[in-house]
């Protein structure tokens, strides 16, 4: 591969990466509204420190539209669809598996922390 089609390779995917979890303009009033997120409970931390802050914000409203909206998540999913996405990731999306690299008890701490979010 020519090192001008690897440059190319490399810009595109940063380019993919910064701008997947950017802002929405087209994110509906709706997406915007904030809900009390405790942000002293150790979920917070755990959700602060692994940068899921990223793509679904500080208040849970979702940076990249509705799908990254955790603010009702425990009304759409239950206990154990939040885990199984916390644990698998979400095909189809960016949203990355963390079985690996979060123990048990930080992933049944976000868990239940999420499904509170109704």
């Amino acid at each position: 591969m020519s090192k001008m089609k690897k440059v190319f390779i490399i810009i595109s995917l940063i380019t993919i990466f910064t701008t997947a979890c950017g802002d929405n303009n087209n994110v509906s009033e709706e997406n915007q509204t904030s809900t009390a997120v405790d942000k002293n409970s150790p979920a917070y931390e755990i959700y602060q420190q692994n940068g899921c802050i990223s793509c679904h914000g500080t208040d849970l409203e979702g940076k990249m539209g509705s799908l990254t909206n955790l603010q009702d998540v425990g009304a759409r999913l239950n206990e154990d669809e939040i885990k199984n996405t916390l644990l698998n990731g979400k095909t189809g999306t960016v949203m990355p598996a963390y079985g690996e690299s979060l123990s048990e008890e930080d992933i049944d701490t976000l868990t239940s922390w999420l499904s509170e979010n109704q």
